[in-house]
Formats: C-alpha cells, structure tokens, sequence
C-alpha cells in the first residue's frame, strides 16, 4: 500500500501559506528520499535469482509489484541447488576497488564450486560474485536491498507516512523556508526545521538497529587485553 505525497498537505499549509501542491510534493518526496538514504530503512528482498554455472554478473531490479530505486545491497544469501531454505548462507562484501590494489589482475575471473563473497556494480545494478561458481543453483540466491523513493513518485510507502510523517515533514519544511526565491522564505526557520530532520536521522537509524521494539540497546564491555 501507499500513501499520496498530498497526504502532508495539512501539515505543511499549517506551517508555510500558499505553496501549491506541486510544490509540496517536490519538498516532501525530496525529504523521503534523504530520509531513506540516511537510515536506510526502506529495505526490501528481491525476488530470487537463479544462478547460472560460470555466470558471475547478475542484473537486480526490484519486484514489480513495488516502486522505488536501489540505493545498495543490505544482504546476500546463498544455498547450492536443491537445498532447503534452511542451508542458505550469508555471502560477504568485497570491495571491487581494494582487490584491484592487492592482487595481480585476475581475481575477478577466478571460479569455484560456490561463491563466498560478492561485491556490486551500482552504476548498472548489478551483484557480481566472487568467485564466480561453476555449479548451477535454482532459485539460490536471496538478495535485500535498500530502497529510496524515486525522483519522480507520486506516493511513498505506507510507513513512511504512520510511522515517519512528522520527521519527514520537518525534511519538507527545512526545504520550503530554505528557497530563497519564495516568499515564505524564512531561513531560521528553516535551520530549525533542519536540526530536527537531522534528529530523524538518529532515531530512523536506532529503528532500523534495533526494529519494532523500545527495549533499549545495551553494549557489553569486551575485554580486548
């Protein structure tokens, strides 16, 4: 389900008069798509891949059921062909910049059985493993991504608006009172409204730590002697 960008008109026309619609979508879907980026909590599972023997790039793309951008890969799981979902295992990340500094040039041709890590291509949107597996998996790979609202949306996700809606307003308006060329221009207040989308971040962040609960988080000390 998804809410229309409309949907905070009230509370933007209770805080700025006059701006038309179009704009208060523009100010709104620009804060949704920073909060998402800053606290990466629009986080979705692709559809599974099917690996292919000696096919090491692999296209993603979200379901089509749902709207939004990749912004980045949150997890890669793996099991070989034929396993139950009970055997999949997660792949760790590499960076495709670090292995070209250390090794000679051919790391990324290398093949084995089964891949162990994987790093990604964003430009093009694409997970590449490493190494690249000789063996065939159907349906054996799990990926979760992050996901941003596109540029041009005309709804979000419902939980941006029921659980978000006041933090992404406060986005909204530090943009609104921030345009020097309107007539509400105001840019103290717009500096407020900033401090508080900023807040958002930390606690969009602590959510997607910790999910739909208030225990707090504690940290046991280690003894690292």
């Amino acid at each position: 389900m998804a809410t229309l960008l409309t949907a905070w008109t009230p509370e933007i026309l209770t805080q700025v008069v006059g701006v038309p619609a179009p704009g208060i979508k523009y100010a709104v879907r620009n804060a949704a798509i920073k909060f998402c980026e800053e606290t990466l909590l629009w986080t979705t599972t692709l559809d599974r891949i099917s690996i292919v023997a000696d096919i090491g790039t692999y296209d993603l793309a979200l379901p089509v059921s749902q709207d939004g951008e990749i912004i980045n890969i949150d997890n890669v799981k793996f099991k070989e062909n034929g396993q139950a979902d009970d055997q999949f295992r997660r792949l760790d990340p590499i960076s495709e910049t670090q292995q070209d500094l250390i090794d000679s040039g051919s790391w990324s041709f290398l093949k084995s059985p089964n891949p162990n890590n994987y790093y990604s291509d964003f430009l093009n949107k694409q997970l590449n493993f490493y190494q690249i597996p000789t063996a065939a998996s159907v349906e054996g790979l799990l990926v979760k991504v992050n996901v941003r609202p596109d540029i041009d949306c005309d709804d979000l996700p419902d939980f941006l608006y029921k659980d978000y809606r006041e933090k992404i307003k406060h986005g909204a308006l530090e943009f609104l009172f921030g345009s020097k060329a309107m007539a509400w221009y105001d840019i103290e207040k717009s500096m407020y409204h900033g401090a508080m989308f900023k807040d958002a971040y930390a606690d969009g962040k602590q959510d997607r730590i910790t999910g739909p609960t208030n225990r707090p988080m504690s940290v046991r000390m280690r003894n690292w002697l």
